[in-house]
């Protein structure tokens, strides 16, 4: 048993250390929280949570991110697209069902690409899409004890987000924003019964960027260069999302 401890807190601390390292080397840090409604479906929906609810929830999202700052053709005609990942979470656990328990909440992980369409020195418009797991650890569809629950009946499940995304930098750190966002959720009816989720979002979005001091500029086409020319840029990018 000691031996097992012992080897348990290696793995922490290495899974710690490994936390740690990561997040001093991310650009952008993003969190998103606000309410997301669901798409009506009343193959389910009445059954569920009754007869013309459409149920009403908070949501939250972070995102961890890098902006590509490279030269590459790639990088200038995407205008500086962002990569990385986030993490989700959906409280449907939280809706009162009128029949049995209800559904649980789904917490997802999922790489994430946000491409801006228009950028300028303040004002950017950006699609954004996403793609990963979703889990579900209770009130799952069981035939029995929770038949009417039909969205998810498996823990795992494929994630899928799309949205879009207005920024404008009201200072060279700060910027407000608005962003809608569609979510999915389901097992592509590998296991039976699962209809799947899907809500839409509507976020404010409050921010703050480059925190080292450097403005966020577009591509120079004229020297052919950023003002700074450092590729990948180090240190921190916060942006607080709330809807």
């Amino acid at each position: 048993i000691g031996n097992i401890m012992n080897n348990c807190r290696r793995i922490a601390s290495a899974l710690a250390l490994a936390c740690i390292s990561f997040s001093l080397c991310a650009q952008n840090v993003s969190v998103r929280g606000g309410s997301s409604t669901f798409v009506y479906e009343p193959r389910y929906f009445a059954q569920l949570w009754g007869e013309g609810v459409t149920p009403v929830m908070p949501v939250g999202t972070v995102k961890i991110g890098w902006e590509d700052y490279r030269e590459s053709p790639y990088a200038v005609s995407c205008l500086r697209p962002e990569y990385g990942v986030a993490f989700s979470y959906d409280p449907i656990g939280f809706i009162p069902a009128v029949n049995g328990p209800g559904c649980g909440s789904i917490y997802g992980a999922y790489a994430y690409f946000d491409r801006p369409l228009v950028r300028t020195r303040r004002f950017s418009l950006e699609y954004s899409g996403g793609l990963g797991l979703g889990f579900v650890f209770r009130n799952l569809y069981v035939p029995v004890t929770n038949p009417w629950q039909v969205v998810i009946s498996i823990p795992v499940n494929a994630r899928i987000c799309l949205g879009g995304q207005m920024k404008y930098m009201i200072t060279d750190k700060y910027f407000v924003g608005l962003g809608v966002y569609l979510n999915h959720c389901s097992n592509g009816l590998v296991h039976l019964d699962n209809y799947g989720y899907n809500g839409i979002e509507v976020g404010l979005i409050l921010g703050m960027k480059d925190v080292d001091g450097r403005e966020s500029v577009p591509y120079d086409r004229k020297f052919g260069r950023h003002p700074y020319d450092d590729g990948f840029r180090r240190g921190f990018v916060f942006d607080a999302y709330a809807s």
